[in-house]
């Protein structure tokens, strides 16, 4: 599963793979500070940690995109998003970034009834 972001006018899938999550924990220490880093005010630092964060997802996404045999576009690298990217642009940036970092660490957990579970038992 991943996120689309626009760059421009063209769309580049992101994704938290493993690979993605590795390297922002090599860099961040936890994905509680990744996300942090990228809900920070302080725009300076979003336009530092936070561009790196989202090259590290663009790249995740792209990486995921070949192994499942669509085409995808060589993302940009931070370096190049903080060139292109004006700072109207970051909130837009910053919320998909959110989404795709949610999204890869989001679980699904199914349960399955039981009758066990739903009668009403008393120890003596």
């Amino acid at each position: 599963m991943s996120t689309v972001l626009t760059i421009g006018e063209t769309a580049y899938p992101a994704a938290l793979t493993v690979s993605a999550a590795v390297t922002l924990m090599q860099r961040h220490g936890t994905m509680k500070a990744v996300l942090d880093a990228l809900q920070t005010p302080d725009m300076t630092a979003f336009c530092n940690d936070g561009l790196d964060i989202v090259a590290a997802l663009l790249e995740g996404g792209a990486a995921q995109a070949r192994m499942l045999g669509k085409a995808a576009d060589q993302p940009p690298t931070a370096e190049a998003l903080r060139a292109v990217l004006f700072l109207k642009d970051l909130p837009t940036i910053r919320s998909a970034a959110l989404r795709a970092v949610v999204e890869g660490i989001q679980r699904q957990v199914e349960v399955e009834e039981s009758r066990k579970n739903a009668e009403t038992t008393q120890s003596p």
